[in-house]
């Protein structure tokens, strides 16, 4: 039989119902002998006794408790359940590193993927403006030479027109000298004559000048 106390009962079982109840068929264990009993056991066991309400009792208070033990297994318990909570956090630690390096690949893929298409369409701009650059050196090197072309035969065209009028010139010049030196001549020759000339001469004098007019005017 269960020893009870007040409203409360024990929960023992083993070695510790020897201690607490007596051998002695029908003889109740005084409230006095048996608290100093239990108080003995605890001293000696390290025995943690809790206390929790019972239905069905009809006390003054209107609870009633029952004492139970909750010696070594309630710390054996109590590092499984902080083990399980290390190892959950643990768990949950672990998942979110791997989320955040996953989110760092992604995104290191993403600036790689970013970084080539640039690349592509900055080399594709470069080599358009090398093309065009060329192209414009050559076109300019082509009209230079054109100009220059224009410049050398239009140089040439000058001089051959300067020649021309320089030796026009000097034919000019040789001319209007023989001419002046033949008219000093006639001159003289007809102031020689003036003196020695008759009458009957007039028709000779005027075929003279009429030859000297006519050679003026060639």
């Amino acid at each position: 039989m269960m020893p009870q106390v007040q409203g409360f009962e024990l929960l023992v079982s083993g070695p510790f119902c020897k201690k607490l109840a007596s051998p002695i068929s029908g003889e109740i264990i005084s409230d006095a002998k048996l608290l100093e009993e239990v108080s003995t056991f605890l001293s000696e066991t390290n025995l943690v006794l809790a206390r929790t309400p019972r239905d069905g009792d009809a006390s003054d208070t209107g609870l009633s408790e029952s004492w139970f033990s909750v010696g070594g297994n309630s710390a054996e318990i109590d590092v499984s359940t902080r083990d399980d909570a290390v190892g959950r956090n643990r768990k949950m630690s672990q998942k979110k590193e791997a989320l955040r390096k996953q989110r760092y690949q992604r995104r290191l893929s993403q600036e790689r993927e970013t970084l080539r298409r640039m690349e592509k369409r900055l080399t594709a701009r470069l080599l358009q403006v090398k093309e065009a650059y060329e192209a414009s050196n050559y076109s300019l090197s082509g009209k230079d030479g054109h100009i220059n072309w224009l410049l050398r035969d239009f140089a040439k065209q000058k001089r051959a027109e300067r020649f021309r009028a320089e030796e026009e010139q000097k034919q000019l010049v040789e001319t209007i000298t023989s001419q002046a030196a033949y008219l000093a001549t006639l001159r003289d020759m007809v102031s020689d004559q003036d003196a020695s000339t008759t009458p009957s001469c007039g028709g000779d004098e005027q075929a003279v000048q009429a030859s000297f007019t006519f050679e003026i005017a060639l």
